[in-house]
This record gives structure tokens, sequence and C-alpha cells, in this order.
């Protein structure tokens, strides 16, 4: 295989759309079953459903100011190849995905968490542990958050 850099330049752009969007694709069939199931079976939507949801609205939010910043910015070429003028406003892009990025993964971790304590709660031991869990991914995405909009 061969790795010449402007095949790798042209291509990374298009690669991180097409990936963005198939595996975006996958999510809602993932999180329109998951509703489905859950009203099938006459459950009750909780806490880990909508967390879910919300980090799902803000992931395609996420993967469509990326595929805006690759094709109108030009994220995805090397940074010799993007104007001077461009490059402020593809730093200000990537602050943005960085701070999405962030409160997305923040908010899947504590859906996880959240599920797992709905299964397995009734057990003292496993609950304290998935409580503290809970407050470290907390503890973990308030910094990144804190610093993303200190940077603004």
């Amino acid at each position: 295989m061969s790795f010449s850099t402007t095949s790798q330049e042209s291509n990374i752009g298009a690669v991180t759309i097409i990936c963005g969007w198939v595996l975006s694709g996958l999510a809602t069939i993932a999180v329109s079953l998951m509703i489905w199931a859950r009203r099938l079976c006459l459950v009750r939507l909780g806490a880990d459903d909508y967390i879910l949801i919300t980090a799902y609205i803000m992931t395609i939010v996420l993967v469509a100011q990326t595929t805006w910043a690759i094709i109108d910015e030009g994220q995805g070429q090397h940074v010799a190849d993007v104007p001077r003028t461009q490059l402020a406003l593809i730093a200000s892009s990537l602050l943005a995905e960085e701070t999405l990025w962030g409160i997305v993964n923040t908010l899947l971790r504590i859906s996880v968490l959240l599920f797992t304590k709905r299964l397995f709660g009734v057990i003292r031991h496993v609950r304290y542990l998935l409580n503290g869990l809970i407050v470290l991914s907390l503890l973990l995405g308030t910094p990144t958050l804190a610093e993303n909009v200190a940077k603004r």
C-alpha cells in the first residue's frame, strides 16, 4: 500500500465525511430501535435514554459542523495548502468541534453508567460504584467544557 501524501491529502476530507455520516446513520437506527423497543415493551424512557438522545442530537450537530468545516473551510487539507485567511476560521471550528466532542463523550459515559445502574442497581456495592463513576465522569467532563469555553 502506498502512502503518498497527495492522495491522502485529497481524500482525507471525503473519508471523514463519509465515515461520519455512515456512522450517524447507524446511530440513528440504533436510537430509533431503542425508543421503539421501549415503547413496544411499555417501558418508560429513563434518564439514561434522554441523555443518550441528547448525545445523539449533539453528535448529528457535530458531524454536520465537521462536514461544513471540511467543505467550506478547508479542513482535511495540509496546513500549508490552506490560505492564511482561513486559519482563524478553521481554529474556531476546531474549538467548537472539540467542545461538542467533550460534551458528547461525557453524556455517553453518563448514559451508559445510568443504564448499568438501572440493570444492576439493586446490588448496593454496584450502585455505590456506579454513582462514583458518574461523579468522576462529570468531574472529567466539566474541565473539558470549561477549558474550551475559556478559550473563546
